[in-house]
Parts: structure tokens; C-alpha cells; sequence
């Protein structure tokens, strides 16, 4: 069998389709990846978002019970205070659960998850 022009050029002309069907095919997935990566982002956030309402929740639960915890030793309270900050030449401290009296001052570092 020998090969014409024409069939050279219908070979040539199915390549060149094929080439774009690739090249559709290529936008499309490129498309969906930026999509993916969008909602990727913003489930990222979400669950960082989650994750701080979880600590509060944690936090709040906790300052409560250390006023029962301390009062059941014997150790008085005068006051108990949530997320306590304090900023010193550039740098920042904050304190869970800051519980005082006229004696002591107990800082209580909360987790929300066991390492």
C-alpha cells in the first residue's frame, strides 16, 4: 500500500484535531484544579475557624471548673479571667485561665486536644 499526499494530509488534519481535543482537555483540567485549589483553601479555613471555637468552647468549660477544683484544696479565689493578654517590648502573652487571690496568682495553660 503506498501513501498518497492526501492521505498525508488527512493524517496531518486528524493530528491537528486531536491536538486541540488535547489542548481542550488540558484547559479543562487546569480549570478544575484552580477550583480544587480554591475550595481547598477555604475549607482550610474553615477549619482553622472550627478549630478556634473549639479552644473558647474548651476555655470556657475549663475557667468554671478551676474556681471548683481550687475552692475543693483549700485555695481561695478572688477572681478567675479568661484569655488574658499582655504585650512587652514587641511580644505578646496570653494566659488562658489567669485565677487570683490575695496570695497567688494561678495561670492555667488550656489544651483542646491530648499529644
Amino acid at each position: 500500500m503506498t501513501t498518497t499526499a492526501d492521505d498525508v494530509w488527512k493524517l496531518l488534519a486528524e493530528l491537528v484535531e486531536a491536538q486541540k481535543e488535547t489542548e481542550r482537555c488540558f484547559q479543562e483540567t487546569e480549570r478544575r484544579f484552580q477550583e480544587t485549589d480554591r475550595q481547598i483553601t477555604r475549607l482550610s479555613q474553615e477549619i482553622g475557624n472550627l478549630g478556634g471555637k473549639w479552644g473558647r468552647f474548651v476555655e470556657n468549660m475549663v475557667a468554671p471548673a478551676c474556681e471548683t477544683l481550687f475552692l475543693n484544696r483549700d485555695i481561695p479565689v478572688h477572681q478567675v479571667s479568661q484569655r488574658v493578654r499582655k504585650r512587652l517590648d514587641g511580644k505578646t502573652l496570653e494566659i488562658d485561665v489567669l485565677v487570683t487571690n490575695e496570695n497567688h496568682v494561678l495561670v492555667v495553660e488550656v489544651k483542646s486536644s491530648l499529644n
